[in-house]
């Protein structure tokens, strides 16, 4: 039952770890995602405020001011050759941003939003082409650090892993509890079977904590029912087997029962007094003892269940001996009966 209840809270656990780490990949995904769309919608909408276009040339003193540099973020013009016309990096722009320019020149859309993993960077590019020969005349790059959103991200990783730690063991605890409740009335039915076995039968009481649960109420009720059931049932045989002892008991015929095997099951007083039986408990000890030959196994299996008779002297008494094979519940052979009569005084009168 233990493995059971074990069983039930790891499902449990699992479960809920599954949800919650889900839920928290998701979240963090998303954060990144609304940054990464509020960073680009941001960077649109300052270049058209900005007016950049063929027609408005660009000034350093406005690049500034719209886009507001600082330490996390950094930008850049370039040429129709990608030289670098203005730059607010002191050390410039690297091979690395110029790599990054030249990949996506041809480019369908007009400006790329590069996401790299490698410098923990976002990098806008914008380029500012000819409307008639759709050649790039300027070239305008804004890095923004990602290390304020990264710190967020980890910041809101460490939060849900904590919340993750402290729901898994509430869950630990509630699964124990909710477990507990249903495997403990099984427990108890699986022990109340053991008692029923060795003979203890008593119907299972359930604790007001348990009568909660509708579907162990039914378990338990049902159990109750085969209980009651076999109660009944046990209270019949009993009374048969009174009344059957009480007819033995009081019969003038003597009346002995040997299983397959041939071991005494029953023997009421009138055939013990006959057999003398003491402390004999097998059929050919019984019968042996009073010098009858009588073979069980050829009453049994030979004379195909069929009734045998035999007369037979036991000292100075005449005993008519009925033979009969029963059967069981399964209709299989379960043993042999004999019943034993006095017939002396009416060998007497006979002779």
């Amino acid at each position: 039952m233990k493995s059971l209840q074990s069983k039930m809270i790891l499902v449990m656990f699992l479960f809920t770890a599954i949800i919650i780490l889900f839920s928290a990949i998701m979240a963090i995904l998303k954060v990144e995602e609304v940054y990464s769309k509020g960073f680009e919608e941001e960077m649109l909408n300052t270049i058209s405020s900005f007016g950049v276009d063929l027609n408005n040339p660009i000034t350093i003193n406005n690049f500034n001011i719209y886009f507001a540099f600082n330490r996390h973020r950094q930008g850049s013009i370039l040429d129709e050759n990608f030289n670098t016309l203005f730059s607010s990096k002191k050390e410039g722009l690297n091979e690395h941003d110029l790599e990054l320019i030249n990949n996506y020149k041809d480019s369908p859309k007009s400006y790329e939003l590069v996401n790299d993993h490698k410098t923990d960077m976002y990098y806008f590019i914008y380029y500012i082409k000819d409307k008639g020969s759709n050649n790039i005349k300027y070239t305008i790059m804004i890095l923004q650090d990602k290390s304020y959103i990264s710190m967020q991200l980890k910041s809101i990783t460490i939060l849900y892993l904590l919340s993750i730690t402290v729901v898994l063991i509430i869950t630990i605890v509630i699964s124990k509890l909710l477990a507990s409740n249903v495997t403990k009335p099984i427990e108890m039915i699986r022990k109340k079977a053991e008692l029923i076995a060795s003979g203890d039968i008593e119907e299972v009481m359930l604790e007001d904590s348990q009568r909660s649960e509708h579907e162990v109420i039914r378990l338990v009720d049902s159990f109750n029912l085969m209980i009651r059931q076999i109660q009944n049932n046990l209270s019949e045989i009993s009374n048969e087997k009174n009344k059957l002892e009480t007819i033995l008991l009081h019969l003038s015929d003597g009346v002995v029962a040997f299983n397959t095997n041939g071991d005494l099951i029953h023997a009421n007083p009138a055939a013990k007094k006959m057999l003398e039986i003491e402390n004999e408990t097998k059929f050919e000890q019984i019968f042996e003892k009073v010098k009858v030959d009588i073979n069980m196994e050829k009453i049994m299996y030979l004379d195909n269940w069929t009734t045998t008779e035999q007369m037979v002297k036991i000292d100075d008494m005449i005993v008519n001996i009925f033979f009969a094979a029963f059967r069981n519940e399964q209709d299989n052979l379960g043993g042999l009966v004999a019943v034993l009569h006095d017939n002396t005084k009416q060998a007497k009168l006979d002779d």
